[in-house]
C-alpha cells in the first residue's frame, strides 16, 4: 500500500475499509493529510529515515536528500533524486555532526519500541549543532481486539505542486506508539522540542539539538 483527486484519495479509503471489513483483520484509521506546501525546506544536507518505499521526503528534496531505508529493495522501490544508502537507523554509517536535518516520515511506527531510543540517539550525533529533527508520524494506541492484528493508515501528502496518496500499515500485536512517549525519548537524549502539534492520531515533532 504505498494527485489525485478527492475521488481518488476517496476510492483508495473505500477500497482498504472493504477489505478491513472482509478481512476482519484490519484496523483502518481515517486518512492523514499532512501539507508541505507551506513548510519551509529543511536546511541540506538531510539525512531522510526510512526513506524507501514512497520516499515522500526524497520526492521533495532530491538531490539534498541521503535517504536510508534497512532494506534494499524499498531503496530500489524509492523514486530517484535523492541519494540512497542501505542502512540501519539503529547505528548510521555516518561521522558526528554529518547533516544540518534529518526527517522521519511515518517511520517510528514501523520500529519496536525499544528501538526509538537508539534511532533518536543516531538522529543526535548525527546532526549537527544547531540542526533539526522532524519526526511526521501516527499514534498506535494499544490493541484490545484480539482479532485485528493489522494497524494501518491512509495517507495524504500535499506537496507544492502535487499530491501523493499512500498508506502505511504494520502489524498491531508487536506496535505502539505514542507522541508524549517520543517527546520525552528526544529530550531524554538532548533535544530542545521546539514544535509539537497533534491532529487526532497523527502528530509532528520539531526538535532541535543545542550546540
Amino acid at each position: 500500500m504505498r494527485r489525485g483527486v478527492n475521488l481518488r484519495i476517496h476510492l483508495l479509503h473505500i477500497l482498504l475499509r472493504i477489505q478491513s471489513i472482509f478481512s476482519k483483520k484490519m484496523f483502518l484509521v481515517k486518512p492523514q493529510t499532512i501539507s508541505f506546501e507551506k513548510f519551509n525546506e529543511p536546511k541540506s544536507p538531510i539525512l531522510d529515515l526510512g526513506g524507501g518505499g514512497a520516499g515522500v521526503i526524497g520526492q521533495l528534496y532530491q538531490k539534498n536528500v541521503t535517504a536510508i531505508d534497512l532494506r534494499q529493495n524499498e531503496l530500489d522501490e524509492a523514486p530517484n533524486g535523492p541519494v540512497k544508502v542501505c542502512a540501519d537507523a539503529r547505528s548510521l554509517p555516518f561521522e558526528m555532526n554529518t547533516f544540518n536535518s534529518v526527517t522521519a516520515f511515518y517511520f517510528f511506527m514501523y520500529l519496536n519500541p525499544e528501538d526509538y531510543l537508539l534511532v533518536i540517539q543516531e538522529a543526535y550525533r548525527t546532526l549537527s549543532p544547531e540542526g533539526i529533527f522532524y519526526i511526521w508520524d501516527t499514534c498506535i494506541p494499544k490493541r484490545t481486539n484480539q482479532k485485528e492484528t493489522l494497524f494501518a493508515v491512509p495517507i495524504l501528502a500535499k506537496l507544492p505542486k502535487r499530491t501523493l496518496q499512500t498508506a502505511y500499515g504494520v502489524k498491531w500485536e508487536s506496535h505502539f506508539l505514542d507522541y508524549l512517549m517520543l517527546s520525552n525519548l528526544c529530550e531524554e537524549v538532548g533535544f530542545e522540542i521546539i514544535q509539537k502539534q497533534v491532529n487526532d492520531l497523527s502528530f509532528f515533532i520539531k526538535c532541535v539539538k543545542r550546540s
